[in-house]
């Protein structure tokens, strides 16, 4: 199966290349999706390494195929407000790490990097699981992750 590129992060380091009007799509709609204990205000269960799960936009689900067979991509939140991805090769070498700053408020959590940003809705967030829903494009992506 061909590796996919979470497209929230993706999105986000995209938009530093490219010349043009920044637009954020934020959906501010919790369509009321149940987000666990990790309620509004409390980012407990955020804080943890994320590993990358699947990613599904309209009908159609791709699970995440993590080239390294001994190690995992993932992002992980930090209480100090920043997080960082790291994506290993098949030889299970880090092949990519970037790092940003993050935000939340209510259910919309706000990832930046080097002045670019990207605001998705927390859809779910349990001690296991954390769903991200966002528009790009005018198309609807929800991106799963998995802390163990």
């Amino acid at each position: 199966m061909k590796k996919f590129t979470t497209v929230f992060f993706v999105a986000l380091l995209t938009a530093m290349t490219m010349v043009s009007c920044d637009k954020e799509d934020d959906d501010d709609e919790d369509g009321g999706d149940d987000i666990g204990s990790g309620s509004v205000g409390n980012n407990t269960l955020l804080i943890r390494k994320w590993y990358y799960f699947s990613d599904t936009y309209g009908s159609v689900t791709d699970m995440y195929d993590h080239l390294c067979p001994t190690k995992k991509d993932f992002v992980e939140f930090k209480a100090n407000n920043t997080f960082t991805t790291v994506d290993h090769d098949e030889d299970c070498t880090v092949m990519d790490t970037y790092s940003g700053s993050w935000t939340r408020s209510g259910n919309n959590l706000t990832a930046n990097l080097g002045g670019f940003s990207q605001t998705a809705a927390i859809i779910e967030l349990t001690n296991t699981r954390l769903r991200l829903r966002y528009t790009e494009g005018g198309i609807t992506y929800i991106e799963t992750y998995t802390s163990n």
